[in-house]
């Protein structure tokens, strides 16, 4: 009737319980006993080749019946999932071509999403006391937002070049757009030097 893995609405993971039953027949019996167990089942999955995020997923359906979340076992990261995976091959070749070097900047100075840079206009660039912001229409969630561009980038040739050109024509052709440039990773770079520099104002 339910899926082994997935807990299908009833809260918890039948993969799991049959396992328990299996390897700790007694202890399987009752809640607290069978939980000190979950370890050794994880351990299986990540023997068996699982990666980190599918087996962290199974464990949070065991929240409801067990009170235990992924943060309470030791999984290990998954290389391919992992935040700081290095560039991709094809990334490398993209970003060396030279071809989409006006993305990256865009990227890098708004800390926008693909989708949204795709759809900025000359005219979403403006000055605002002394410094170049741009408005996003519809960003996430559908909401039109006003970012200032990145510090380090205001004297950018490129977004002065786009900041001068006033006109409702958008700042990059699709042909511009790569779709192996991950932009995910110059969001999380463009956060971080954000971060560090309001710090250092701060201290």
């Amino acid at each position: 009737r339910y899926s082994l893995k997935a807990s299908s609405g009833v809260g918890f993971n039948l993969d799991c319980m049959l396992w328990l039953k299996e390897n700790y027949p007694q202890d399987a019996k009752n809640l607290k006993t069978a939980a000190a167990h979950i370890q050794d089942w994880v351990n299986t999955l990540q023997e068996q080749g699982l990666n980190g995020k599918t087996i962290h997923g199974y464990v949070d359906h065991l929240g409801t019946v067990f009170g235990v979340s992924p943060g309470d076992f030791e999984l290990k990261t998954d290389p391919q999932n992992s935040k700081d995976r290095k560039m991709s091959k094809s990334e490398q070749k993209a970003r060396a071509s030279g071809r989409y070097d006006d993305f990256i900047a865009l990227a890098e100075a708004t800390g926008l999403r693909r989708a949204e840079i795709e759809k900025l206009k000359h005219s979403d660039f403006y000055l605002k006391d002394g410094y170049i912001w741009v408005h996003v229409e519809q960003g996430k969630g559908g909401k039109n937002t006003e970012q200032r561009i990145a510090m380090d980038r205001q004297n950018d040739p490129f977004l002065k070049e786009v900041l001068a050109k006033k006109s409702n024509e958008k700042v990059l052709l699709k042909t511009q757009i790569p779709n192996n440039i991950s932009s995910h990773r110059i969001r999380r770079e463009n956060a971080q030097k954000n971060y560090q520099y309001y710090l250092e104002r701060c201290q």
